[in-house]
Parts: structure tokens; sequence; C-alpha cells
């Protein structure tokens, strides 16, 4: 049984169309099938999945960042808290204060309350409760307590803890009188009996704004919830009842962290939970899904929509698609049979035909060449651009001269010379920028051709639009070669002081020598560039003759090999300023000894050539020098030694010392964490830079200057510091003698007194007596 397919084919196929018709009918059929059915249920089964997992994701790294964040916070409070109780002014002296008695002591707690209060953003007030007076001191006042408050704080102090949390405590520097969360410190720590305590009132608006901080964009919420389950602080009243719903479910969730999906209002949430190890607080992120996955669902649905009716109307359009595809090719296959015995027969390949009728009406447009005598000027021009750059190398004598009498130059029985105009000094010029070269070359390209209008039987222009111009002269054979050999001197001097006075630039003029042959011009131009090269550079205009310049003798270039070597060494070190002045010399000395350009531009590209050692000893693989097998070529091309310096320094130097800087802060960063550690070990001992240098396989000057980059103290200076912390806390922890911590912290007993007096102001003895007490 034949199927639908096979006898749609062959209707086709009597149709009259030929194979290209039936190709592409099957092939819109092919491309409006199922695979888009396909793409659309992949979609939205990876895409909602992936979300809600990236979702999950950043919330367990946004949890993380806020424990972090709320434990930095705390262990700052905590240590100011602690190092205020060992100040004196909080002993226990303050059980027995009188506080109009002693009102210049009073006004000093309030002064320090005030202090400690500022001591960080989650503060919000800061004040010292004393038992015996009934009393809270702020930095507002003195405000005593009635019974219920006094009973609250009695229940504080009786907890065995010396730093406990509390909630709904009086706070009567706040607008509300309540505070939602504070930290208790006993006075003193960890006593049974304390007189007294450290009341510090965390800020309810710093909290509410260090959650939503962790909130992207508004969207969701974020909880901080007590152990047993209740606010640590209540949210907003607009979002209260979200944020309550969602607390339950939390608590109904338990442990100590968690996600789960949640719904309110038509909108669902990814929620994730976790503890804040410091509080014992649990803090939750929701963030809402639906607007992340409603695209891809959108999405998928069109998609899915669009194939199943892509596939329906597939059928019906495939004959019209195919149609208006076949038009275009019938009316070409008529056009072609047009006029022809065989116009009646089918064609089997369409494509074919039309191929080989295209190429014969090629061949016969050949003869049309007389409609494009008008674009002459162009085709002359592109024709000597190709000539001078040695494209038509392939051409003998005699098909060049057939060219050029085909662009109107008869160059039978001539002789040809060739004038090469280079212009130098743009780098330096004021009138124009670096990016005016071709503007400038027009220019001189312009004089040069008014200049050369009547003095020669035939003249051509050529403008390399790289601040050169050549001039090709063809002169009758008769002429007489040392009377052209002196007029074109003398035109040569005239172009050169009259562009060098129009342009104000240095001009060099470069006279070829004379051939009968033109497919030697290339050679040529090349002879006369690399004799422009020979100019000197203190001249503003020169003609140099090729029957004078020797090109096979090249100058010995005075290479100054001590400022070479120094150069290398800083750039090894990254030292950009001191590598960069150093190029700056180089060149300065090799220009003074140096009677050519092309000397200076010799030195430079030794000297980078032994950079390029230098690069592949120290292992800097990926230098644009290694990499770019153009590179050396692009610097060979460059003409003035100005322009050359100037590459060297930005493509050669400039990305070496770049990515040293780089790799070097990260590599010092982790020797300086090393040598940290080194002094941290061994500080007791007579520890020098250069000891270290040497355990870290540095040297002594890169150390000294990374060091003082990483940790904003100098090798010295951090290490005095850290004796000095270390003897601070032999003398409050232990009963050594003065003379005995000098010489554990690596110090003499009389220069440790000078320098520890120097930093802390006082002797050790006092400090002890002080602190200890």
């Amino acid at each position: 049984m034949i199927n639908w397919r096979t006898k749609f084919i062959r209707r086709l196929g009597k149709s009259g169309k030929g194979e290209y018709f039936r190709r592409s009918l099957i092939l819109v059929l092919l491309i409006t099938s199922v695979p888009s059915a396909l793409i659309a249920v992949s979609n939205y089964l990876i895409g909602t999945s992936q979300i809600e997992k990236q979702v999950n994701k950043l919330h367990k790294v946004k949890i993380e960042q806020f424990s972090q964040a709320m434990n930095e916070q705390i262990s700052q409070m905590e240590l100011v808290l602690s190092r205020w109780s060992t100040n004196p002014m909080f002993g226990d002296r303050l059980d027995r204060i009188e506080f109009i008695e002693q009102i210049s002591q009073t006004h000093d707690l309030m002064q320090n309350m005030l202090v400690v209060g500022g001591s960080n953003l989650l503060i919000g007030d800061a004040q010292l409760y004393l038992s015996r007076q009934n009393a809270m001191i702020g930095s507002d006042g003195i405000h005593y307590l009635n019974d219920a408050q006094t009973a609250s704080f009695q229940a504080i102090l009786r907890d065995h803890a010396g730093l406990l949390w509390a909630y709904g405590l009086p706070d009567f520097a706040s607008k509300t009188s309540v505070s939602p969360v504070s930290l208790i410190f006993k006075l003193p720590w960890a006593s049974d009996s304390p007189f007294g305590a450290f009341v510090v009132h965390l800020s309810r608006t710093e909290m509410l704004t260090m959650l939503e901080h962790y909130v992207a964009d508004g969207q969701g919420a974020a909880l901080l919830i007590r152990p047993d389950g209740e606010w640590v602080v209540k949210p907003e009243e607009h979002n209260l009842a979200f944020q309550e719903q969602l607390r339950s479910e939390i608590k109904r969730h338990q442990g100590e962290s968690g996600e789960f999906s949640f719904h309110w209002q038509k909108e669902s949430f990814v929620v994730t939970y976790g503890k804040v190890s410091k509080t014992g607080w649990l803090y939750a992120i929701a963030s809402p899904v639906t607007e992340l996955t409603g695209p891809v669902v959108l999405t998928s649905k069109l998609i899915l929509i669009t194939s199943m009716i892509g596939i329906l109307v597939s059928i019906a359009l495939g004959w019209f698609a195919s149609n208006q595809l076949y038009r275009p090719i019938g009316k070409l296959v008529a056009l072609f049979r047009s006029g022809r015995e065989d116009s009646a027969g089918p064609i089997p390949r369409e494509i074919q035909f039309i191929e080989d009728e295209w190429m014969k009406l090629s061949s016969e447009s050949v003869s049309m060449r007389d409609r494009i005598r008008q674009s002459l000027p162009f085709l002359r021009e592109g024709f000597f651009l190709q000539l001078v750059q040695g494209h038509l190398y392939a051409l003998r004598e005699q098909e060049l001269q057939t060219r050029m009498g085909e662009l109107g130059l008869d160059a039978t029985n001539r002789k040809i010379s060739l004038l090469y105009v280079q212009l130098s000094g743009l780098s330096e010029s004021k009138r124009f920028r670096e990016h005016d070269q071709q503007l400038v070359t027009f220019a001189a390209a312009n004089i040069v051709g008014e200049i050369s209008a009547a003095r020669a039987d035939s003249t051509h222009i050529i403008n390399f639009q790289d601040l050169s111009v050549g001039v090709l002269l063809l002169y009758p054979e008769d002429a007489v070669l040392e009377g052209i050999r002196n007029e074109l001197f003398v035109w040569s001097q005239e172009m050169a002081i009259t562009i060098s006075n129009v342009l104000g630039l240095q001009v060099t003029v470069v006279l070829g020598r004379l051939t009968h042959q033109i497919g030697h011009i290339p050679e040529m131009l090349e002879q006369a560039r690399q004799a422009a090269r020979f100019r000197d550079m203190q001249e503003n205009c020169q003609v140099i003759d090729m029957e004078e310049v020797t090109l096979s003798s090249r100058p010995a270039a005075p290479f100054p090999f001590a400022v070479e070597k120094e150069l290398l060494q800083v750039m090894r070190l990254g030292m950009e300023e001191e590598a960069y002045r150093l190029l700056d010399r180089f060149v300065e000395e090799v220009e003074a000894a140096a009677e050519w350009e092309l000397t200076v531009c010799q030195s430079l590209m030794q000297l980078v050539y032994g950079m390029r050692h230098m690069f592949i000893e120290t292992g800097f693989q990926q230098h644009p020098l290694l990499i770019d097998s153009h590179l050396i070529e692009e610097l060979f091309a460059v003409k003035e030694a100005v322009l050359l310096k100037k590459v060297v320094k930005t493509r050669i130097m400039a990305p070496y010392l770049e990515q040293f800087q780089v790799l070097q802060n990260g590599r010092m960063r982790h020797i300086i964490e090393q040598v940290i550690r080194l002094m941290e070990e061994r500080y007791r001992e007579d520890l020098s830079l250069d000891e270290c240098a040497r355990a870290v396989a540095s040297n002594p000057y890169t150390l000294s200057r990374s060091f003082k980059q990483v940790t904003g103290f100098t090798f010295v200076d951090y290490l005095t510091r850290l004796r000095i912390r270390k003897a601070k806390e032999l003398l409050l922890t232990t009963g050594l003698k003065v003379n005995e911590i000098a010489e554990h912290v690596g110090y003499q007993h009389s220069y440790f007194n000078k320098i520890f007096k120097g930093s802390e102001g006082m002797t050790p003895t006092q400090f002890r007596d002080q602190y200890k007490s």
C-alpha cells in the first residue's frame, strides 16, 4: 500500500516543477515540525527546577553572610564592653557612689555611656545599671526604676552567665520606652554578686535595615526569631500578617536550618533559614519565585502553542510557501529559455541550468569594456598601488606595458624614475595629531602633484596613506641621464622645503635609480624606503640620492649595554616608573652617539629582543611578543625612532608590567601572611627583614615595600607593635618581673622601658598598676 507521502511527492514530480521545488517543499515541512514542542517542555521542567535551586543556594550564602556580619558586630560589642569593664572607673567603687555628692564622677559616667553607645552602628543606646542605687545612668541622665523594672533587672543579675541577652527591657532614651533586644554585661564579669551591669539596647531601626539589606530589590522578607519562636525584632505593620504566618511555618519545621516552599496569596516563595551561632537566633529569608519562573512558564506555553499551531498549519502553508520559493527560479528559467527551440520540455536541475546560462552571459560581457573608460583614474590608481606593492610580479614586461597603455600611459621606450617622499615628526607636531596621518599624507600628495605637473613628460602620484608619497616619472629614451639626475635633485630640494614649510614636518626625499623596466619599480620602492631610514635625525629637509647610498653597509650601533642590563633588571622587579625612565635614558644615549635614525631603530629592536629573552626566562609566556607572530613585523615597519620608542613602551613593556603587578599583588599577599606567621612564632628572637626575606624566597627590597602596602606598617613597626602587645598580655595575666617580660619579648630591660613608654605613654609598671587593679 502506497502511503500519502509517496503519492504527494509523485504528484509534485508530475506538476512540471523540477527537483529544486520538491526539495524546497520537503524542507519547509521538516522545519515546522516537532522540535519546538520538545524545547518548550524541557525549558519548563529544567528552568523552574534550576531557578529554585539557585535561589536556595543564594539564600544560604546570604544567611552565612548575615550570621558572619552579626557575629562580628556582637564580638565587637563584647570586646568594647570587656575593655570598659577593666577600666578602674567601673570598679566596685560604683556600688558606693553618691550621684549628687560625686557629681564630677557621675558626669564622667554619662560621657562614657555616650562613647559606648556610639561604638557600634547596631547600638541604639548604652546605659549603666547600678543595683544598690536602683538607677540607670545613660548619656541623657539618671533614671530611677520602679518596682517592676527593678524586679526585671534583679532577675537578670541572678543569672549565672556574665553576658546574656534580654528582651523587652525599658529604654529611657527611646521613644517607644521598650528595647526589643538588649545585651547585658554584668559588673564584675561573671560574678555571682554583681553590683551592676552594662545594658546595651540594640537599635530596632538598624536591625531592620540590616535584615532588609539581604532581601533582593525589596522582594520577599527577612525574619529574625528567638530560640523560643518569638520575634527578636518585630517587623513593620504593613508586612506583619505575612511574616507572622511565615514565622509559624518556620516553628512548625523546627531545626537549626532548613528550606521549604511557602504559598501566600496566590504567590510562591522559597524559604531558607539558618542559625546565628553567637545568639542562637534563627535568620530566615523568603524570596518570591513566581516572578522568576513566570517568564519561563509563559515562554514554554507560547513555544508549545506556537509549535502545535505550526504543525497544523505547516501542511496547509507548505504548498503555498513552496510556490513562493519556486517563483523567482521559474522566472529565471523562463527568461533564459525564451526564444530557444527546447523551451517546452522540463528542466531536471534548475540551479545548474541557471549557472550555465549565467557563465555564458559573463563571458559575453567582457566585450563591453568601453563602458568603464570613465573609471580610468581610479583604475590607474589601483594599478600603480598593485604595481609598487609587488602584486603584479607574475606579469611579464610586455604585459605590464600593455596594461599601462590601456590605462592611457605610454611606457614604451621610456626611462622610468621613482621619487619617494617620507614625512617624519608627526608625533611631535603641534599642528597635527597622530591620527591625522591620512590627512597629512593627502596634503603632501597635493603639494607634490602641483610641483611635479610641469617637471616631466609624464608623472603619476601614489598616495600610500602612511606619511609617504611616491612619484613615478617617465622620460623620453633620448633624455640625458646626467641632466635628469641634476634636475631631479634640484626639484627634490624644492619639494622638501615647500612641504616642510607648509606642514611643519621633517621631509626626506629619496631619488631612485633610472630604469627601463616597469617590473623593477617594486624593488626600486623598497630600496628607497630602506634608504630613507639613513636620514639625519637633526635635519628638517634632506635629499638622499640612491646612486650615492650603499644599502648593504649598516652603521655600527652604539649600544648601551649597561643601561639595557639595568632596564631589564628593574622590569624583573616590576618597577614601572624606573623602567620607563631607563627607556628614555637608553634612547637618549643611542641618539647622542648615532648618526642616522636607522641606528636608533636598530638599537631599539635589539633591546626588544633582549626583553623577549627576559620574558622567556621569567615564564611570561602570554606576552604579545611571544604569541603574536606579526608584532615583530609591525615593529620593523615603524619608520620613526620616536614612534618605535612609543610602541616599545605601550605594546612591549606596559603589558608585562601590568600583568606583573597583578601576579605580584596576589603572590606577595600570601608571602606577607607567611612572614606575619613567622613573626608570631619568633618575635622573641632577634628577627631581621633579611632573614624573613630568605625564609619566604624573596628579596628585602620587594618584601619591605609589599609589607608596607599590605599591612600599613613597616616591618620594624609591625614587629614592635607585636612585641608590645605580647608584653601587655604578660603584664596583665602573669606575675613575671618587668625585666623577665622584656627578655621574653626580645628586648633588653632599659630599651624595653623606653619602647613601651613611647608606645603606651606610661612605663610597664605603671601600666600593670593601672589596669590590673
